[in-house]
């Protein structure tokens, strides 16, 4: 498990290696469960928790694997799971409990930080109509001769977010032109690829490459001002809104 484990380490984008350190996570708390019913004695609410986290670990599964957005949901229950019960056995139970549930801990947090780059889990914002507030920029993405007008809606840890109608192949290689800044084009790959309901365009995850330190400090400067842009544009909706309540209240 530990070879393993280094391995993962190591390709933390790979989609794969990620759904194996979730089983991984997931073995090491099932575990402590079925130590601990051995260990406390088996009773009628702790034999009914041991029937539940099977499934709750499967449907955390499925959230993986199918990149949906409650993965956080059942990622933020296991984790407060493992606290509360370092915190109640932490001076009781055996040593070997507490490395299952620290383990846990750890592994889980090493999925976390994977999963929250713009390949896995982008940050979008659907409940953002206003396009005042929107700090996409766009884009021209260029694939196999073919050009196609997009939005790059997340920019962090040299990867980001491409919004477009079109359909790309996983794998394939692009480039990227970010407009109203400069002609700097940025070539990337195709990492994940969400697709949405009828209407409504396709989310790519892809993983900026470059091959030397000019074009990767044009795409540092270009990723601090889009969060400067994000922060600012935040600030203003909320004096914005905050401004609006007021002159309601005078009314």
């Amino acid at each position: 498990m530990v070879i393993m484990l280094v391995k993962i380490k190591k390709n933390l984008d790979d989609f794969n290696k990620l759904k194996q350190l979730h089983i991984v996570q997931a073995a090491l708390i099932l575990t402590f469960e079925f130590s601990k019913l051995f260990w406390m004695g088996i009773a009628d609410i702790s034999f009914l928790l041991l029937l539940f986290w099977p499934v709750f670990y499967r449907l955390f599964h499925l959230t993986l694997f199918r990149l949906s957005y409650t993965f956080w949901s059942f990622g933020l229950i296991s984790l407060l799971h493992s606290v509360i019960s370092i915190i109640i056995f932490s001076n009781t139970a055996p040593i070997g409990l507490l490395f299952l549930l620290f383990g846990h801990l750890s592994i889980l947090m090493i999925e976390f930080y994977s999963l929250s780059s713009p390949l896995f889990y982008p940050w979008i914002n659907w409940w953002e109509y206003d396009f005042r507030y929107r700090h996409d920029l766009r884009v021209e993405v260029q694939s196999q001769d073919q050009s196609y007008e997009g939005r790059l809606t997340d920019l962090r840890r040299e990867s980001g977010c491409v919004q477009l109608f079109e359909h790309l192949q996983i794998g394939s290689s692009i480039k990227i032109k970010i407009k109203d800044s400069t002609n700097t084009i940025f070539d990337a790959e195709v990492v994940t690829k969400r697709e949405q309901t009828l209407g409504r365009s396709h989310s790519y995850g892809v993983k900026f490459t470059w091959d030397n330190k000019t074009v990767k400090d044009e795409y540092s400067a270009i990723s601090s001002n889009w969060r400067y842009v994000h922060k600012l544009k935040k600030q203003e909706k909320f004096s914005n809104d905050n401004d609006s309540r007021d002159n309601s209240i005078l009314q």
